[in-house]
């Protein structure tokens, strides 16, 4: 008999499946949306013009990482990161501006310590000797000068954070914002300080800027004279009320006088942002003062006013952008600034001619863009399209700058995409209307889309509606590959823009002030019914998803309305109050201007309305999330569990205010292109369920045959409690092991390829501290040396990583039993002694003491300090 066709051949022919939406088989596979996982944290050129990107790195555990753009063409782009730094701040729990760069000298923020550190540019390429084969040359990278120096102070972990920096060539420093948590850390105290660059001993940074709550975009002026900054206080957000100021700069380095250039007339509600100098002095900034509309001024320092550029219903920036607008040409003949803005859904770039008050659009291939950069005679642009996933393109332009003449991408967070082109569905915006007579909201709809399949007319596609997180925020009509992993089965996606999102200007943002709860979830609601409405998609098949602000609107529309038959959370907030409650600094006063009182925080929390909720929920949560606390998550599933209502959470440790492991994001497990700690709350995830499509069999629910046996998950079972690495480079990681009852052991990578990994632990030990219940850092490694504590009796042993050598020796006091833990200890070289965290139970087991101690790693008796 002879076989059907595939699909490869049936596509050849120009022929199509029949099946039903939902069940079409795509080569958009869950590997392939998570591979496609790399995000973009920032772009800025280096002394010798070429790009320098920050790229977060999932399969290094999020890892992120500086690269350099190759120097020729068809070379690789180089690492300037050194693989024990990431490159990442904290500041404001979100982060973003964590690396500058002035000539050869860059600057960045180190995610383990916080620090600051100075690197040098200048790379040196080494070849090494051909293969045995005479036929591949092998080349590294290594900085010409020393490796990373911090410039910061230690203070003894992660409480001081820096962001948004700038060089200040004058005085030879580094100004930037810092966060300071040590005495408070719900309530940090933020300042503008001055950091010293040279090779002199490390100082305590020169406070330049305090007194109010927030400050953003310290920019220096090109002679060191001037500066500009943006601040806000309680209870705004920077994009509600915020001010502009210029400081002037005296001989010895301080401002001896300030002047408030926009945010403080009466007669203006106005939020401005980025400020930014031109080469001959001039300061161009963006703010919404006049049309509600995010727009480019120009400040005229004589009279202390400003001066629209060219004023336009777009917007010109985003809450948390960074860099909208370049200045390209700034002489006596021209001053010519290249822009990006946004108008009904859409990018655009533009060049404006400050003199003669025009704009000139440029046409280029990226119907969004994020970021822009001057580099020399081109810039480099961070988009995306419809086909386009999230990208970095150098433009380059006439000798007018008036013309496009050549667009390459330089770097791609997913370089394979374009083969699934034919699959891709590409968005429509749309335009519905909401609850509220005369007033519409916005969202892009991509329909099913699959070369080789089709569906009966008389069917309409399932629908997958996204809420965006924020909930200040805007989603975008850009190439997701887990969207195009839903749309190439047989889904119809729609990603929403409701009332409050950004992009839309000043009006259509505020439209959520008050109603967090109530505007988000009428305009999901009324968005899937219009598309019902509209014959797009089956009323009876509505799922919603949402991360974040959007798993609160995922929650909120579950919980209130019927619109929806299943829905997945993300780190989603079920619980307004607590969240209010627990909020970090930075938002402690938005969710009150969002919603209002504790009365309607608590009429609008999910948690407090779980008999209302009537079908399936899955929830995604990090383990160390500090904005939604994994308490939130456990709450509610608690909850629904309860009422016996399908329900599922599902934990990652080691993960914060959205996911950037690829353990995390794959299978199915994606998130957007741009990096997290560089845009602030809103992270769009969709969840894509990897699947075996086969001919189907009608069985009743609960009786379907499954290879997922049991044998199958106990096999799976084994899990890991940490990773390091040993005094010869080698891992070495904490495996736990169900077949041995549990028992946790460390265990240490093959000297050779092929060999088998080795055991350190001795079959008597298991490596696990109860310390604060849940227990962390049972262990950690120096040298040779190994120190970890031990399940049975709590005690600490040393340990020689060479195992030929003695077996572990206890290094702390036996109380009779454990009652006193120890965990997350570090070595202290100087003293030869281990620092670590001490939970004593001997006076009370339910009110344990908990302190920072010192052990002694000598030969001499065990001490009992």
């Amino acid at each position: 008999m002879a076989s059907s066709p595939s699909s490869s051949e049936t596509a050849a022919k120009g022929e199509r499946v029949n099946a039903p939406y939902g069940s079409w088989k795509s080569p958009i596979t869950a590997d392939v949306v998570s591979g496609a996982s790399k995000g973009l944290g920032g772009i800025s050129v280096d002394g010798d013009g070429r790009l320098i990107w920050l790229e977060s790195r999932p399969n290094e555990s999020g890892r992120s990482v500086l690269v350099n753009e190759a120097e020729k063409p068809g070379d690789e782009p180089l690492d300037i990161t050194p693989k024990e730094f990431s490159v990442r701040t904290l500041c404001q729990e979100y982060g973003g501006g964590a690396f500058a760069i002035s000539g050869d000298t860059l600057v960045f923020s180190n995610y383990k310590d916080q620090r600051l550190y100075k690197q040098s540019l200048r790379l040196k390429i080494c070849r090494s000797k051909m293969s045995t084969n005479n036929s591949l040359l092998l080349y590294s990278v290594s900085p010409t000068d020393s490796p990373p120096l911090p410039i910061t102070p230690d203070y003894g972990g992660p409480s001081v954070c820096y962001a948004d920096g700038v060089f200040d060539s004058r005085f030879g420093r580094y100004v930037t914002v810092r966060e300071d948590r040590r005495e408070n850390s719900l309530n940090p105290t933020t300042v503008v300080v001055a950091v010293g660059l040279g090779e002199k001993d490390i100082q305590e940074p020169k406070v330049l800027i305090s007194g109010n709550d927030f400050y953003a975009f310290p920019r220096m002026d090109a002679k060191g004279g001037k500066i500009a900054w943006i601040e806000w206080g309680h209870p705004n957000m920077p994009w509600d009320r915020a001010e502009l100021w210029v400081g002037y700069i005296s001989e010895a380095g301080d401002i001896y006088k300030r002047v408030c250039v926009a945010g403080r007339d009466p007669k203006h509600v106005e939020s401005p942002t980025e400020p930014k100098w031109s080469p001959n002095g001039e300061l161009f900034f963006i703010t919404d003062r006049q049309n509600g509309f995010w727009n480019l001024y120009k400040w005229i320092e004589s009279t202390n006013e400003v001066q629209p550029l060219y004023p336009l219903n777009a917007e010109f920036a985003s809450p948390f952008g960074m860099n909208y607008y370049e200045v390209i040409q700034s002489d006596e003949q021209k001053t010519l600034i290249a822009c990006s803005y946004r108008q009904r859904g859409r990018s655009h770039l533009a060049i404006i001619d400050v003199l003669q008050s025009s704009l000139s659009l440029l046409d280029i291939p990226f119907t969004d863009i994020q970021d822009i950069t001057s580099g020399i005679n081109c810039l480099y642009v961070e988009g995306a399209s419809g086909v386009l996933p999230t990208s970095v393109a150098k433009v380059t332009f006439n000798d007018e700058k008036s013309e496009v003449i050549d667009f390459q991408i330089i770097w791609s967070s997913s370089p394979d995409s374009l083969k699934y082109e034919s699959y891709f569905s590409l968005p429509e915006l749309i335009e519905f209307p909401t609850e509220v007579p005369g007033q519409n909201a916005y969202a892009y709809f991509y329909p099913p889309s699959n070369l080789v399949y089709q569906a009966s007319q008389e069917e309409k596609p399932p629908l997958l509606l996204e809420s965006h997180g924020g909930p200040t925020s805007e989603t975008r009509g850009v190439l997701n590959p887990s969207i195009q992993y839903w749309t190439s089965r047989g889904w119809a996606f729609v990603d929403v823009n409701y009332g409050g999102s950004t992009g839309y200007g000043r009006e259509f943002r505020e439209r959520l002030l008050g109603r967090w709860g109530i505007v988000d979830v009428d305009d999901c609601c009324s968005c899937a019914k219009f598309l019902v409405e509209s014959g797009k998609v089956d009323g009876n098949r509505l799922c919603i998803t949402g991360g974040s602000a959007g798993g609160y609107t995922t929650l909120a529309a579950l919980a209130f309305r019927e619109t929806f038959k299943a829905g997945a959370s993300l780190y989603g907030v079920a619980d307004l109050n607590m969240l209010r409650a627990e909020t970090p600094k930075f938002e402690s006063d938005y969710v009150e201007n969002l919603v209002g009182s504790e009365k309607d925080c608590y009429e609008r929390s999910p948690i407090n309305s779980v008999e209302k909720f009537s079908c399936p929920i899955i929830l995604f949560q990090g383990l160390e999330d500090k904005v939604v606390p994994p308490d939130q998550a456990r709450k509610i599933y608690a909850a629904l569990k309860q009422k016996g209502l399908p329900v599922a959470l599902v934990e990652y440790e080691g993960e914060q205010h959205g996911f950037r492991k690829l353990e995390s994001l794959s299978p199915g497990r994606r998130r957007s292109n741009r990096n997290p700690g560089s845009t602030g709350p809103w992270l769009l995830h969709r969840h894509p369920q990897k699947q075996l499509l086969r001919e189907t069999v009608t069985a009743p629910y609960g009786s379907w045959k499954s290879p997922i046996t049991a044998d199958v998950v106990s096999g799976a079972s084994k899990s890991l409690g940490g990773i390091s690495v040993g005094g010869d480079g080698r891992l070495v990681w904490l495996e736990s092991r169900p077949d041995e009852s549990g028992r946790s052991v460390l265990v240490k990578e093959p000297e050779k390829p092929g060999d088998e990994p080795v055991d350190i632990t001795p079959k008597e030990f298991a490596v696990r501290t109860l310390c604060q219940e849940y227990g962390r850092g049972a262990f950690s490694i120096s040298g040779d040396t190994l120190v970890f504590s031990n399940y049975e009796d709590q005690r600490l042993y040393k340990q020689s990583l060479h195992l030929k050598d003695s077996p572990p020796l206890p290094i702390t006091p036996d109380y009779g039993g454990p009652s006193v833990c120890y965990a997350d200890g570090v070595f202290d070289s100087r003293f030869g002694r281990y620092v670590t965290v001490r939970e004593d139970w001997r006076d009370s087991s339910s009110s344990p003491t908990t302190m920072v101690v010192a052990i002694g790693l000598g030969e001499k008796d065990i001490q009992g300090k």
